[in-house]
């Protein structure tokens, strides 16, 4: 059985998931609220009711780590052709253009629709934004643990290319690298 302060770190640390804030919104003071935050996330009895709570949250609210990671790809892996293109048209005296031709949004599947952030009317025509990719896929790669690694790109005999990823700088040493086949020894 939870104290009353302690369900109510549960219900704010389910809520906003950090645990100072929730700490000190809970009723614990500002200076006490990161030590008392690190005791209860170690109390056995918080973690099950935080674990409990947020199974409920994310069965109510659907927003589950596959549904977000899928929402991550869709903006990272997006394609702005596929909602915005560049075509040539003709002026009524013959002579070509280059224009942007918009996609209308019921035309477009639920990935492309996912990726868009922006759809507005200005002074210039329609503008069509996406979210930012760079950041997905930053977001993604953290997520699979390749920030932690770096590519080293290792040229075979047969002209390929092998990628492999190493750990970065600073976290373990990177093991040593095959030598290409063909190269002197």
């Amino acid at each position: 059985m939870l104290t009353g302060r302690q369900a109510a770190f549960v219900r704010e640390f389910v809520a906003c998931g950090v645990a100072k804030h929730a700490a000190i919104r809970a009723g614990y003071s500002e200076k006490s609220a990161e030590a008392q935050a690190g005791a209860l996330m170690k109390n056995p009895r918080v973690a099950e009711a935080i674990a409990k709570g947020r199974a409920r949250l994310e069965e109510r609210t659907n927003v589950t780590g596959e549904r977000i990671l899928l929402e991550l790809a869709r903006i990272a892996f997006s394609d702005i052709t596929q909602t915005a293109r560049i075509v040539q048209r003709k002026w009524p005296n013959g002579k070509t253009y280059m224009a942007i031709e918009v996609v209308p949004t019921d035309q477009l599947d639920e990935h492309e629709r996912a990726a868009l952030s922006e759809i507005s009317e200005g002074k210039q025509g329609l503008k069509v934004k996406q979210h930012d990719k760079v950041k997905a896929l930053e977001l993604l790669m953290r997520n699979k643990g390749m920030l932690e690694k770096t590519p080293q790109i290792i040229p075979q005999g047969d002209g390929t290319l092998v990628v492999q990823f190493v750990p970065a700088a600073g976290s373990a040493p990177a093991p040593a690298a095959p030598a290409p086949t063909g190269a002197p020894s």
